[in-house]
C-alpha cells in the first residue's frame, strides 16, 4: 500500500513538473519502505530518486493539516494506520 502511495506521488510531482512547476515536492507518511532494510547507516540510499521525506520529518503537523483540509483522522492501534501524502505545489 505505502508503495503504491509513493509511486502515485512521484508521478503527481512528475506532472506538476512538466506543467510549470519545478519544485513540486512530495512528502509521505512514516519512514521510507522502498528496501527491506535500510542501508543508508553503511551506504548511500540506494533510491535517492525515489525516497522522499515524511510529513513528520520536515515538521508538518499531519492531524491538523488533515483536520484544516476536512480530512476526518482517527488514530487507533487496533486498525491499519492510513497513509498520508502532501504534494507541495508552487
Amino acid at each position: 500500500d505505502k508503495l503504491r502511495h509513493l509511486s502515485a506521488v512521484l508521478e503527481i510531482e512528475k506532472v506538476a513538473m512538466r506543467k510549470g512547476y519545478p519544485l513540486a515536492t512530495g512528502l509521505v507518511s512514516g519512514y521510507c519502505r522502498l528496501c527491506e532494510k535500510c542501508t543508508l547507516n553503511r551506504v548511500t540510499c540506494p533510491h535517492p530518486t525515489r525516497s522522499r521525506y515524511s510529513e513528520e520529518a520536515v515538521g508538518v503537523n499531519v492531524q491538523a493539516t488533515a483536520k484544516n483540509a476536512g480530512i476526518v483522522f482517527i488514530l487507533s492501534f487496533k486498525l491499519n494506520p492510513e497513509f498520508f501524502t502532501l504534494i507541495l505545489i508552487s
